[in-house]
């Protein structure tokens, strides 16, 4: 979207695609944002007992940080499994599902600042019953997630500043790749689905994480060996300098060059022009937490070479509820009648069968409401 960051493999996935110039989240925040993707509808019909007690019906929904799964909810993993797909999950998870009163837990030696500015503690990742302890709840989340559909889920975790330990406050694209790219080989020969997602860029800050962070480090324990998925660290932020771009933009092409080991994946694979692939952030940064349209309107891009021409740029409206539509609509699944689908599939649009798919979009946060048009915006 014309930054000046150091980041081929996004770029080239544009412009062999389409870069939505007005794509938007529902919500500003990460789990409501989340929800609307794998379900194809707005948070606020979130079907959990606990959302549903809290705002009965009649009553006007918050939804922010509170739009968790029920129990056997649909979703599109679970739809696109029913149609044949081998269905995988990478990465940041943040929809609850699990019963997080299994989990253990370590104790950090000091009080804990917010997440941003954490203290150093005595909490050493190497040390085998810490962990004993992340493998242990690493295994509760498989199985929880698995539950919603996936066959397959891995390198799975939530923001890093949840462990409240300074030791543990990284980011780790390499383990998530890894674990992406593990995925890809064994679903090869069968349609799939991969829900892949990195906790870059949110906090802790990624750059301090490329510059000092242990890539053993994983929210499932600490590995025997880092993994060999990536060029090292140290090396990504030397090309970024010697290349003339600011140093410290150094974790974007950190997340670019993960992208781009999953890009050649599906190369060397011989399956790239035959695998749809959408690139959307769940929120914006500079307003996060509203619905302005720097906390909602997101990098957009999708590239499909067997049915979308390449290289367009497009100022039609779309929204993250329309990627579960879409997907259905290329994998001809049909959808059981417990899902709401208020997004529509991108298809028509991208092939050009219709000349848009929404005239307005709706968006929601707390009590805050919005909607816009490609002319206007009320909130």
């Amino acid at each position: 979207y014309g930054a000046d960051v150091m980041t081929p493999h996004i770029d080239g996935l544009a412009e062999s695609g389409i870069c939505f110039n007005r794509g938007y989240v529902t919500t500003g925040v990460c789990n409501a944002s989340r929800y609307a993707l794998v379900t194809g509808e707005y948070p606020s019909r979130c079907r959990t007992p606990a959302f549903r007690k809290m705002f009965p019906k009649d009553v006007p929904t918050e939804p922010a940080f509170n739009t968790n799964l029920a129990d056997n909810q649909d979703i599109i993993s679970s739809v696109l499994k029913k149609a044949g797909y081998a269905t995988g999950f990478v990465g940041k998870w943040h929809l609850g599902g699990f019963d997080r009163n299994s989990f253990h837990h370590f104790k950090t030696s000091k009080v804990m600042a917010p997440s941003w500015r954490a203290s150093d503690d005595d909490v050493d990742p190497s040390d085998p019953k810490i962990s004993a302890i992340l493998e242990h709840n690493h295994a509760i989340s498989r199985e929880g997630i698995k539950k919603f559909g996936f066959d397959y889920a891995e390198a799975i975790g939530n923001n890093p500043e949840g462990f409240k330990s300074r030791n543990l406050n990284f980011h780790n694209p390499e383990w998530i790749t890894e674990a992406a790219v593990n995925f890809l080989n064994q679903s090869k020969d069968e349609p799939f689905f991969l829900y892949l997602n990195h906790t870059l860029h949110h906090i802790p800050h990624p750059q301090e994480s490329l510059l000092i962070g242990d890539p053993r480090n994983t929210a499932g324990g600490y590995l025997d060996k880092a993994p060999d998925i990536m060029a090292p660290r140290r090396e990504i932020f030397e090309r970024v300098v010697r290349e003339g771009f600011r140093p410290e933009t150094a974790y974007c092409t950190w997340m670019d060059d993960a992208l781009g080991v999953v890009l050649n994946r599906l190369g060397e694979l011989g399956i790239s022009d035959n695998t749809l692939i959408i690139y959307v952030a769940d929120n914006n940064v500079p307003a996060k937490g509203t619905i302005y349209e720097d906390g909602v309107r997101v990098p957009f891009i999708v590239r499909y070479p067997n049915r979308v021409h390449g290289a367009q740029r497009s100022d039609r409206l779309v929204q993250n509820i329309d990627i579960a539509p879409t997907a259905f609509d290329v994998a001809e699944a049909t959808p059981p009648d417990s899902m709401h689908l208020d997004g529509e599939s991108m298809m028509p649009l991208m092939t050009g069968e219709k000349e848009k798919i929404h005239d307005e979009l709706f968006f929601e946060i707390g009590w805050t409401r919005a909607c816009c048009t490609e002319r206007w915006k009320y909130l």
